[in-house]
């Protein structure tokens, strides 16, 4: 079965206290809602200490088994419909990638 990683880079907005309503939403919520996705394995957050042409603050990497990559960023579309007004979605980015295959 084809694997993927989602990595999605983002921030929270920039008002007093929305970095941490932001981090609880994701760690409360969201996290939960990208577990739910069909062969979803596991879902990892990052804060980003040094950057190169990127100002998102936070990276978060979910691996994924799944046979079909529109069905999953179907589920994504319907599971991710509550996002917190403190995540700025004007830079929010995000890139589905299948792993290669290693084989020699």
């Amino acid at each position: 079965m084809p694997r993927y990683v989602l990595i999605a880079l983002n921030s929270p907005t920039r008002g007093d206290g929305d970095e941490a309503e932001y981090n609880d939403w994701y760690n409360r919520t969201h996290k939960a809602d990208l577990l739910k996705v069909d062969g979803s394995r596991s879902v990892r957050r990052f804060k980003a200490i040094l950057r190169n042409r990127i100002d998102e603050d936070y990276v978060s990497i979910t691996e994924i088994d799944a046979a079909n990559p529109d069905a999953v960023m179907q589920q994504l579309a319907e599971r991710a419909s509550e996002i917190t007004e403190k995540m700025d979605r004007t830079s929010s980015v995000f890139i589905l990638a299948e792993e290669l295959d290693t084989t020699i």
